[in-house]
């Protein structure tokens, strides 16, 4: 099927007409309820964009902005009818279509990546391996890790995220390239491998720290047990060397 179809549109260089036909259909058709379907339209629309730039580099066809003032053009003697635009719709068009244009799985992305951040929120969860593989394994989202947006949204989200947990650091790296990839958009891969050394040498001098702290607090109670386990010990055999004793000479 032609992408104009899809798109529910006749033939047209305007990209302001395809962005618009383009929003008003993904309402239709959810990403996660419709998956195949959106996939679709999402691919006619990119066809439409790329058809209508062509479109413009041929100065012997005239823009379908011509075509179409010509034809609504009234003839002598007759008034052109009303046009039964909303505004209000049409600014509305004009804002979904905008955020599509920016990237037509952006809707599933800024999911996504909203999960992320309310998990990372989260201080008592951030740091259980489980939730991240569970997000970044869910098979929903499959597709949408290897787009350009997610990628994008992803290094951008870590980039501003990062008290993370070395096993975490560990796992996300071990991610990039399997689940997700900008190498084939030509997006730098992120510095893993300096936040993973960061939070070791940080997480190491905790423990070193902590193991301090515990062994101060805990030395006088150590002696103290110490000692009187001595003394008990020495009691228990005083008592049983003297009872030997009694026996033997009494």
């Amino acid at each position: 099927m032609d992408c104009f179809e899809v798109l529910g549109i006749e033939r047209t260089d305007e990209v302001k007409k395809i962005k618009r036909a383009y929003a008003a259909k993904a309402k239709e058709c959810h990403p996660e309820e419709y998956p195949e379907e959106f996939q679709i339209l999402h691919d006619a629309y990119e066809e439409a964009l790329s058809t209508a730039r062509q479109m413009k580099t041929e100065p012997e066809q005239p823009s379908s902005a011509e075509r179409e003032e010509t034809a609504t053009q009234p003839e002598p003697g007759k008034t052109a009818p009303a046009q039964s635009v909303n505004p209000e719709w049409e600014k509305e068009f004009e804002r979904i279509a905008d955020a599509s244009d920016r990237g037509g799985l952006n809707w599933c992305v800024r999911q996504v990546i909203e999960e992320c951040r309310k998990l990372y929120l989260n201080e008592s969860e951030r740091g259980k391996l489980y939730h991240w593989k569970d997000l970044l394994e869910e098979p929903r989202y499959a597709e949408v890790f290897w787009t350009k947006e997610f990628v994008t949204a992803w290094y951008e989200f870590l980039e501003s995220h990062h008290l993370f947990p070395y096993r975490i650091w560990m796992y996300f790296s071990s991610q990039d390239g399997l689940r997700f990839s900008g190498e084939p958009y030509g997006i730098q891969r992120f510095p893993y491998q300096l936040y993973i050394e960061q939070t070791q040498a940080a997480e190491s001098y905790q423990e070193t720290a902590h193991a301090a702290v515990r062994k101060r607090k805990l030395s006088p109670s150590v002696k103290g047990l110490i000692y009187i386990a001595a003394l008990v010990g020495a009691l228990i055999s005083g008592g049983v060397l003297g009872v030997i004793a009694g026996l033997i000479f009494g």
